[in-house]
């Protein structure tokens, strides 16, 4: 078997960014269900939520 030269790390790499994605689109769905508890609109609380606020 031959080893690509750096497709270990490109692969390691790509598997940490898909994680940081998931991560982040867990915490966004949680937010904008926070949000909506509180009364804010469903649009609204996706928009703020995926600033930040």
């Amino acid at each position: 078997m031959v080893e690509i030269k750096g497709f270990n790390e490109a692969y390691k790499a790509m598997l940490a960014k898909e994680t940081v994605k998931k991560i982040h689109k867990k915490h966004t769905d949680n937010r904008v269900k926070e949000l909506i508890a509180q009364g804010v609109d469903k649009e609204i609380a996706k928009v703020m939520a995926s600033v930040g606020l």
